[in-house]
């Protein structure tokens, strides 16, 4: 059998996945015309057709699923290879499973798990998002491996036996308001009861979905908008 490239088996197996041409090339980032080569000089190198064009796209030849299903296990087995040398000049890779609610996962995680991986460059990261009692009972049955919670007063306080806490720093709860609202001229601390009968703009979700809120010690909140 005449050499078949690593391109024209992973072109087989998208485009077999796919059955089109066209959305092999774009998961690939090739173009069509690169494509369509790449699939001839496969069918070359196999002696017989791979593909049956259609109207509707292409299916696999008998011959087509058995290549195709060859490049699915050699270049599996090349990535495996490449895992293994870089492991092997590099380290092994340490994946961590990190979880925080909301506001933690926009302003704090992207610059900590940057300074991370300055630091250990083999290291991946699966991230979730939740509330934070959501986040606790995830670490507790072994889902997590590290999660940025939050906690004080008014807020739901998840039960943190047994775990290892480690304070962070933390910042003050703050109020954003248009200007001319009476607030936006207060110096200092807004007492709370200033904020009963303010309207608020919250997050809309899914019940038990982490969403911005009106202020978590508010019982009963004016929402003006979700």
């Amino acid at each position: 059998m005449p050499e078949l490239s690593i391109n024209a088996l992973r072109v087989v197996r998208a485009v077999a996945a796919h059955g089109s041409l066209s959305r092999a090339a774009r998961t690939l980032g090739y173009s069509q015309p690169a494509i369509s080569r790449q699939v001839s000089a496969a069918e070359k190198a196999a002696g017989q057709p791979l593909f049956v064009r259609g109207a509707r796209g292409v299916r696999t030849t008998p011959a087509g699923e058995l290549v195709a299903r060859f490049a699915t296990e050699t270049l599996t087995g090349l990535d495996r290879l490449d895992e293994r040398l870089d492991e092997l000049a590099y380290g092994p890779e340490v994946r961590v499973r990190v979880g925080a609610f909301p506001a933690a996962n926009a302003a704090l995680l992207p610059f900590a798990l940057a300074r991370a991986l300055e630091q250990q460059p083999r290291l991946t990261f699966a991230l979730t998002e939740a509330s934070s009692p959501q986040l606790v009972h995830q670490i507790i049955s072994k889902r997590l491996d590290v999660a940025v919670v939050a906690s004080g007063p008014g807020l739901p306080q998840p039960a943190l036996e047994g775990l290892r806490i480690a304070p962070l720093p933390g910042g003050e709860l703050t109020v954003g308001v248009p200007r001319g609202h009476p607030l936006a001229a207060m110096e200092g601390t807004v007492p709370v009861r200033d904020l009963a009968h303010a309207s608020w703009i919250v997050g809309k979700g899914a019940r038990d979905e982490p969403q911005f809120g009106a202020w978590p010690t508010l019982t009963d909140p004016l929402i003006a908008f979700r």
